[in-house]
Parts: structure tokens; C-alpha cells; sequence
């Protein structure tokens, strides 16, 4: 297992069950995890958690998506690892206008094959990426 021990991560799901098992699963890692249902509410866990990583779904019912949030978050702090989840086919960050602002961002996908390995690969990269 990876020494996650200090990092934290910060999960924004809207579904309460999937969102709970994300936070259960990076703690299992080591990291410490904090969760939030949309883009308001993890605005304001931010403020107070300071996450090294913002795990996000893109679609976050009404109010900010995903890369709203990222970039909102990504103000505060330049060097935020982004991994953005989606059950869409993987989306080329590179196309959007303000793909300079989300620098080594990752997306992994969470369809039907969703895998654990690819979701923590993606982690490591976006984490190192953001240093």
C-alpha cells in the first residue's frame, strides 16, 4: 500500500452512497477524506479541510459541475490535484477554454468497469502533477 498518511482528499458525489464508500475507501488508504454532496457544500468543506486532492463527479445536480467547482477551488489553491469522475466516455479536458487552469487533471471513469486501480492511478498522477 502507498503512504497516503497527511494527504487529504476531498470527495464531492451526489450520491450519498457512493460518495460514503469513496470516503471510506481513501481513508482505508491512509489519506484523510471528507465528503460533500455539491459544489456549495464542498466549497465549504474546503475552507475548512484544505484538501490536497478534490475528487469530484462532473455532474453535480444544480449549481457548480464539477469543473466549476475545480477551478473555484483551484483559486485558493494553484497546486490541488484534480481527479474528476464521470460515467460519461472520458472527456478531453484539453478542449475546454480553461484547460491551462486544469493542469494535470485526470479523469477516471466510474461506469459499469469501474476499477480501483485506475482510481488510485489516477490519484497518484494528479497528485504528483499538482506539486
Amino acid at each position: 500500500m502507498d503512504d497516503f498518511g497527511g494527504k487529504r482528499v476531498l470527495v464531492v458525489e451526489p450520491d450519498n452512497w457512493a460518495r460514503h464508500l469513496l470516503v471510506d475507501f481513501f481513508r482505508a488508504q491512509g489519506f484523510e477524506a471528507d465528503g460533500a454532496a455539491d459544489g456549495d457544500g464542498a466549497l465549504a468543506c474546503a475552507a475548512e479541510f484544505d484538501p490536497h486532492l478534490l475528487l469530484s463527479n462532473y455532474d453535480l445536480g444544480a449549481g457548480l459541475n464539477g469543473v466549476d467547482l475545480a477551478l473555484a477551488l483551484r483559486k485558493i489553491n494553484a497546486a490541488l490535484g484534480l481527479v474528476f469522475l464521470s460515467k460519461q466516455p472520458e472527456q478531453d479536458l484539453s478542449l475546454l477554454p480553461t484547460a491551462d487552469q486544469l493542469a494535470g487533471a485526470k479523469y477516471c471513469s466510474s461506469g459499469d468497469h469501474f476499477q480501483v486501480d485506475g482510481l488510485l492511478g489516477s490519484v497518484k498522477l494528479a497528485l504528483a502533477a499538482a506539486r
